[in-house]
């Protein structure tokens, strides 16, 4: 996924799919968690898995929630307007979200973490390509090419 690409298709769509500020932050919120969840594959490259999980407990600090019903209002919400799925683990464990990009041209692949040999479903590009054919609501507003490397920014060097 291209996180900038992601975020301009956010705000176009937005245009006709008005949300409250709660909502567009709890998007922004699970955005941010699926880019720093990146896994490493063995060629080196970064990419982002399909799903990652965040605890309900951590969306309500981050957005000054008082209650997990309040996440689960806001995510009922992105659920039902074609932005998320969610798969609810019991107990206390968090559950998995799968955000739904806006960039129709994504595929999916396997890849194994050469540290874990864990495997691990991600999304890819087909091909290098510009957001100008990425996706109709993208609409020509990031003229720039999509990296093929994902990183956490926060170990960026």
């Amino acid at each position: 996924m291209n996180y900038l690409t992601e975020i301009l298709a956010f705000y176009k769509w937005l245009e006709t799919h008005p949300l409250s500020p709660l909502i567009q932050a709890y998007w922004h919120l699970l955005m941010y968690t699926n880019n720093k969840a990146a896994v490493q594959a063995g060629d080196g490259l970064w990419y982002w898995p399909i799903r990652f999980k965040i605890a309900n407990a951590r969306v309500c600090v981050a957005l000054a929630l008082e209650n997990r019903f309040q996440v689960a209002r806001a995510r009922a919400h992105l659920v039902r307007h074609g932005r998320l799925h969610y798969h609810p683990h019991g107990g206390n464990k968090a559950g998995e979200y799968e955000l739904i990009p806006f960039d129709t041209e994504l595929s999916t692949l396997w890849i194994t973490r050469p540290e874990s040999g864990k495997r691990t479903q991600v999304w890819t590009q087909p091909h290098t390509q510009s957001a100008r054919t990425a996706a109709p609501l993208i609409n020509n507003i990031n003229h720039k090419h999509a990296s093929l490397l994902y990183s956490n920014q926060e170990d960026a060097p």
